[in-house]
């Protein structure tokens, strides 16, 4: 399992070189962009409350514990906050990361994406927002949980693993999207491959609370998901 776990952390950390690829780079701007708008302004926002929100959350009777409470507490707000962040930025930009995704996956694979491909990813523009809002649906569901969880000191840590869940599906839906799989099918092939996942979600989930670093998290993820489908999840995807 930590081999698995070791593996999908790499595919999102390979995701900063494939951006950087010549055939690859002029599909991150827009993307890019969006995020670097985004997340300056979460990250003051966040930044500027952390401290009013962990001390509200923490009851006085755990203060004993407050030296290993208050940097989980503070972390898990981190990441619900720019988590529920990254969702907004990821619908305002799924048909740019469809096309980053598709760029990638022609890099990694040698099999050049033809204009019509192009074109036919462009007219499914409306398909690629009408299925982020169905993987935002599936996120609502798991935000009371998760909600729930992270108010509890020690099980805050099991939000955080939801959490990094639900970032792997978010990212790898995007291979997925351009061969025409529903959400469905990307969370039951996805589960086949599930500390993989949980390791490239946790590595997304890291990098996101890092201020500058998260600025290039979105098309980072984008490209490491698409490396993980390829080498991973792209036979199982065919087959189903």
């Amino acid at each position: 399992m930590l081999k698995q776990l070791l593996a999908g952390a790499g595919h999102f950390l390979h995701g900063f070189s494939l951006i950087m690829k010549p055939k690859v780079r002029r599909f991150v701007i827009i993307p890019l962009s969006i995020n670097i708008i985004l997340f300056v302004g979460v990250t003051y926002f966040v930044l500027s409350n952390l401290g009013m929100w962990t001390e509200q959350l923490l009851p006085d009777w755990l203060d004993w514990l407050s030296w290993v409470l208050v940097p989980i507490t503070s972390l898990v707000i981190l990441v619900i906050a720019f988590f529920s962040f990254s969702i907004i930025g990821n619908l305002i930009a799924s048909p740019f990361n469809g096309y980053l995704s598709a760029a990638v996956e022609a890099h990694l694979t040698g099999k050049p994406i033809s204009e019509a491909s192009y074109g036919s990813m462009l007219k499914e523009v409306g398909r690629s927002i009408a299925n982020e809002i169905r993987k935002f649906l599936y996120f609502i569901l798991w935000a009371i949980p998760v909600l729930i969880l992270s108010f509890i000191p020690v099980l805050n840590l099991l939000a955080l693993a939801i959490t990094a869940w639900l970032l792997s599906l978010e990212y790898i839906d995007y291979p997925f999207a351009n061969h025409s799989k529903n959400f469905a099918t990307v969370r039951q092939q996805v589960g086949t491959h599930r500390a993989g996942a949980l390791g490239f979600g946790g590595m997304v989930m890291f990098l996101t609370t890092i201020p500058l670093v998260n600025l290039f998290v979105m098309p980072t993820a984008v490209a490491g998901a698409t490396s993980l489908y390829v080498k991973s999840l792209a036979g199982n995807s065919q087959s189903a």
